[in-house]
């Protein structure tokens, strides 16, 4: 049954990068008249890749100098007027952020309220931040919490206290057919040879990624062993992205793609490369890290497309990857040219292995129909 107004309040416009939010705010449009996205937008960010039917965005207009209206409270104040006017059945908070103001007017009016986590919230502690208060108490007064596995749901129920029967589980990926279809995308690009290896790391260029070191140590790698960085956003204004780009003024074999692109396109992409390497700083995001499981996202892009995985040695990545065998998880960075190697010795194997892990755990499609039946349960 198709119901009214839904409205998602979500902090960045560009969340296309953000697949198992648009998997969820996909099956509410679809259940819906209307879904409404409220989000805010610097001047210089391109418009939303993601559109599908029923789908409208409103924007929220970042300050640009100390003296305007608190930020968050105006994305609060629209995003009030606008539930006020519309009269949404549900509403979804997509981010942090998202979901404060979401629990407020769920609070106020009433309405259901979806709380979507990709990240995790933080440890609860004697000393908190007002945000982090917030988000521990958006969490709480949501209707249902969805996140990526057990492994998330564990933690915030720990940290909140809420019951694990108000978790519901959506891997942070793209639904659709997985195949390994080769393309030379890439290749033409930045003309790397078929005999050469093409790896790709696709996703955020930042401290988190240790993006700087991974391309300094690529520079190192045999000449026809290629690594091409895809940034999924602009980055441009960011200090750590300038530092970023002066790496790679003198390589030769560590390329820069700097154009998002839309979902399907993004396939494509991926699917010109040989590997995918997905890298993280644990000593910067500490537990993040060590939970991050099936909210590494780009992870699950390579292996929809049949790409192999080099990744970061993290216990909750490591335990998917090593059960299906669809990649290999190392330790240092100057470990990955030998796993290139491995990968290469035996990859119809574990291009084969990625795609059964994307089919068996990743797949949206076998996650969706029970969040549309929770969320018809909590409209009853």
């Amino acid at each position: 049954m198709i119901k009214s107004i839904a409205i998602a309040i979500v902090r960045k416009q560009n969340i296309q990068i953000y697949e198992g939010l648009t998997e969820l705010l996909g099956l509410v449009a679809r259940m819906s008249r209307k879904l409404e996205i409220i989000c805010l937008v610097r001047s210089f960010e391109d418009e939303p890749l993601w559109k599908p039917e029923r789908v409208n965005y409103s924007f929220v207009q970042l300050n640009n100098t100390k003296w305007g209206i608190p930020t968050t409270l105006k994305l609060f104040v629209y995003a009030l007027f606008k539930s006020l006017v519309n009269k949404p059945y549900i509403l979804i908070g997509g981010d942090r952020i998202g979901n404060i103001v979401s629990s407020f007017i769920h609070r106020l009016l009433g309405v259901p309220f979806i709380y979507y986590g990709l990240e995790l919230p933080c440890i609860k502690q004697e000393r908190m931040t007002w945000a982090d208060k917030l988000e521990h108490w958006s969490i709480r007064s949501a209707n249902m919490v969805i996140t990526m596995d057990d492994h998330h749901a564990t933690f915030i129920c720990a940290q909140t206290g809420i019951s694990k029967d108000r978790c519901i589980f959506l891997p942070n990926a793209a639904s659709g057919p997985s195949k390994a279809q080769k393309n030379d995308i890439l290749r033409r690009k930045y003309s790397v040879q078929d005999r050469e290896v093409l790896l790709l790391h696709a996703g955020g260029i930042g401290a988190a990624q240790q993006s700087v070191d991974l391309a300094t140590v690529a520079i190192g790698w045999r000449e026809d062993y290629h690594l091409v960085f895809h940034a999924h956003c602009r980055m441009d204004g960011e200090t750590y992205f300038q530092q970023f780009k002066n790496t790679l003024q003198q390589a030769k074999n560590v390329h820069l793609n700097n154009e998002p692109v839309s979902t399907e396109e993004l396939n494509d992409l991926v699917g010109s490369a040989d590997i995918g390497i997905a890298w993280y700083d644990h000593d910067l995001l500490g537990y993040r890290a060590e939970l991050l499981g099936v909210a590494a996202g780009k992870i699950g892009r390579y292996l929809k497309n049949g790409v192999p995985v080099i990744a970061k040695n993290l216990p909750t990545i490591k335990e998917y990857v090593d059960k299906y065998q669809c990649g290999i998880c190392v330790d240092r960075l100057d470990e990955i040219a030998a796993a290139v190697d491995t990968i290469k010795n035996d990859y119809k194997l574990y291009s084969h292995n990625a795609l059964r892990c994307y089919e068996e755990l990743w797949k949206p499609e076998r996650y969706l129909q029970e969040i549309q039946w929770r969320i018809e349960k909590v409209l009853c």
